[in-house]
């Protein structure tokens, strides 16, 4: 089996079609190699945009991200506006990130997972 590319098919690059025209054709000009414009009432078909592709649900490791993100700046925000002493909201937040980053045990994962989070790569 050759590991040289198909020069038959068309690249697919990003929102961009093929540069090159059909066999002989020669470059398209840049309007030509736009996708078409999408209306609002446009039914999308994946199979006509495989190549923009996208998942739109949280991974349980994003969700543990962003929950550990929010927790440090509301952290911040209270330790700035109702007690010095939520500080400690922050330093417990950090180490529990540190910690997690070298056992891979995390409660706020385990608390995702029960709530029905899709597993992610590290979690």
């Amino acid at each position: 089996m050759s590991r040289e590319p198909d020069r038959g098919k068309p690249l697919r690059l990003g929102f961009l079609r093929t540069a090159v025209g059909e066999r002989g054709e020669g470059p398209k000009s840049t309007a030509e190699n736009l996708a078409p414009p999408l209306a609002v009432n446009d039914n999308i078909h994946i199979s006509k945009y495989d190549h923009i592709q996208m998942e739109m649900t949280m991974s349980l490791d994003r969700s543990v991200l962003a929950f550990a993100g929010i927790m440090v700046l509301l952290s911040v925000v209270l330790t700035a506006f109702v007690s010095p002493l939520f500080v400690w909201l922050t330093v417990f937040v950090g180490l529990n990130l540190l910690q997690s980053a070298f056992t891979g045990f995390c409660p706020a994962a385990i608390i995702f997972r029960k709530l029905g989070v899709k597993p992610g790569s590290a979690f």
